[in-house]
């Protein structure tokens, strides 16, 4: 059933101005029907970026002394590329050959943390791991990798071990076979999270300053290249990695430590470098600052998409308006508390990606696009409410990338930053902190049935409602319930 405008409008003039609920279970700007976050196009802040700079390739006079690169990714690569890689040695082996032969003074493989039990990534990582292969323990050079790699990889302990043997085996194959210029850093991927080593041709010890608390290898990278420039006085660096997230950082720990950083992406044919030191001169010292935020703000792994507003909108709106940077320059300066300014600029904006003007007050935008254009609940923007907690996870989350130089993040729970636990204790987004309607619409709306609602006994089928997660009748069966339409968000995204 779809309710009709006649009874949705009633209920927003008389009870809903301005628009400060959102009628439905869940906010439809941020989060699908079944509760899940909206997702976009996140690889359209990559392409985005290289538009504002020749992509080269690196030549001999660039020459940096360091390359890092995201451990997990080049597993991926090897183990799904790699037809020869048959067992666990063979993977370890295809390693070992890749880090001699780009041979670089120093190099860092950098893992990340999957046990983290309040990782802001729950969500993603059990949208990724629809279906998961059993976990292969205390594997050895001669275990066999299984062939459906995708689906081994998909879940998390896996990636642990595969890990974890990985880096044990290049300990023992650095130490007796490293050219003596070379040294190479182990950090993160370890059964011990916060592990850091470093290895040349026949030693191998801790290193205490890259032991660290970081969860994903995106910021801790950084961190390894903090360390490189303060005790290796590095100065160029080539960053590998396939992640949005990754280059999005780029810009502003460029222009932060004064040192050239060449993104390296892309597989195969299409591998190129992108000079993100050059790209931190084009966009300016704000907008590079601001970049991590932008990119928190307009979804990513760990926060919401909003629905049909993709990165190129994002960028469209704040291009025109460079004031707001000001503002939202200050989210992720703490994990949890945000400033005045900040909340006002993230209003200000996501007014602006709905209808180009400056508003303060989300709700009216709201009240406005509904009552004259008549939009759908998923084309209106969030709530205040709903604003309000997405506002916290993508601080909490740009404090995470604002703060990638630091050895150690010392992160309160997410808790306090827009998530909670659900029943299995999973971090969850916390979608709003209000009801769906007031208490007098609910009070109107909400039927008692035990049948399917097909009938006029049906107290909101009588009304011409429809019957929601108030209504004591069960949604298997109802015949009553909201037809929403439920496309992808990444579909005509602007």
């Amino acid at each position: 059933m779809r309710c009709g405008c006649g009874s949705l409008a009633f209920i927003f003039s008389i009870y809903l101005k301005p628009v400060q609920y959102d009628l439905r279970p869940v906010p439809l700007a941020l989060f699908n029907l079944d509760g899940s976050m909206r997702k976009t196009t996140k690889s359209a802040t990559l392409t985005w970026i290289e538009g504002k700079t020749a992509v080269k390739q690196l030549d001999q006079e660039e020459n940096p002394e360091l390359l890092v690169i995201d451990l997990m990714m080049l597993l991926r690569m090897i183990c799904t590329e790699q037809s020869d890689c048959k067992t666990f040695g063979n993977v370890s082996g295809k390693v070992a050959a890749v880090v001699r032969g780009l041979s670089f003074d120093y190099t860092a493989l950098v893992g990340d943390n999957y046990q983290n039990e309040e990782s802001i990534k729950s969500e993603e990582r059990a949208r990724r791991a629809h279906v998961q292969m059993q976990e292969i323990r205390n594997p050895t050079s001669e275990t066999p990798l299984p062939r459906q790699t995708a689906k081994f990889l998909s879940n998390p302990l896996n990636k642990i071990n595969l890990a974890d043997f990985v880096l044990r085996d290049l300990i023992d194959t650095f130490i007796n076979d490293l050219p003596d210029e070379m040294t190479v850093f182990l950090c993160g991927g370890f059964r011990d999270p916060e592990k850091a080593v470093r290895v040349r041709q026949n030693t191998c010890e801790d290193v205490e300053s890259l032991q660290s608390d970081h969860e994903e290898a995106d910021s801790r990278m950084f961190m390894n290249i903090d360390y490189a420039v303060r005790e290796l006085q590095v100065t160029s660096v080539v960053l590998w990695s396939l992640d949005s997230d990754v280059a999005a950082i780029c810009p502003r720990v460029s222009l932060q430590l004064g040192i050239k950083i060449f993104f390296k992406t892309g597989t195969r044919q299409q591998k190129r470098f992108i000079p993100m030191h050059d790209v931190a001169l084009e966009l300016g010292e704000k907008l590079s600052n601001s970049l991590p935020v932008i990119h928190a703000l307009s979804g990513c792994d760990s926060t919401s998409a909003f629905y049909g507003m993709g990165k190129k909108r994002w960028s469209s709106v704040l291009t025109k308006h460079l004031p707001l940077l000001e503002g939202l320059s200050e989210i992720g300066e703490d994990p949890i508390n945000i400033s005045r300014r900040a909340e006002v600029a993230v209003t200000q904006t996501v007014s602006c990606l709905y209808n180009d003007t400056l508003s303060e007050n989300i709700d009216d935008i709201r009240y406005e696009l509904f009552s004259k254009k008549g939009s759908s609940s998923e084309r209106l923007p969030p709530t205040s409410d709903a604003l309000k907690e997405h506002t916290k996870r993508a601080n909490y989350q740009s404090y995470i990338w604002k703060s990638a130089t630091k050895q150690n993040l010392n992160l309160p729970s997410p808790v306090e930053a827009g998530w909670t636990t659900d029943e299995n204790s999973s971090i969850v987004p916390k979608k709003m902190t209000q009801q769906p309607a007031p208490e007098a619409v609910i009070d109107f709306t909400r039927c008692s049935c035990k049948t399917d609602c097909s009938t006029g006994r049906c107290k909101c089928r009588k009304e011409n409602l429809p019957c929601t997660d108030a209504c004591a009748c069960e949604e298997e069966i109802c015949e009553n319930r909201f037809a929403y339409d439920q496309p992808d968000s990444e579909e005509n995204e602007q």
